[in-house]
C-alpha cells in the first residue's frame, strides 16, 4: 500500500492497523508486519536472496 506522507496517509486509520505508530516504512509479507528499515532489509535480504540488497562477506 503507497503512503503518502503529504497527504497524511500515515495516520489513515487502514495504515494505522498495519502500524498503530502510523511510522514509515513498513513492510507487510503475509502475517509477517516489520517497521523498520533496516529490519525490513535484512529481512527482505534473507527470504528474498536475488537480488541481494547487502553486500555478502567471504568466509
Amino acid at each position: 500500500m503507497p503512503v503518502n506522507l503529504i497527504k497524511g496517509d500515515q495516520f489513515d486509520p487502514d495504515f494505522k492497523e498495519i502500524n498503530p505508530m502510523g511510522t514509515v516504512p513498513a513492510l507487510v509479507d503475509g502475517d509477517v508486519v516489520i517497521s523498520d528499515s533496516f529490519a525490513i532489509i535484512m529481512y527482505l535480504d534473507d527470504n528474498y536472496p536475488e537480488p541481494p540488497l547487502l553486500p555478502h562477506q567471504q568466509q
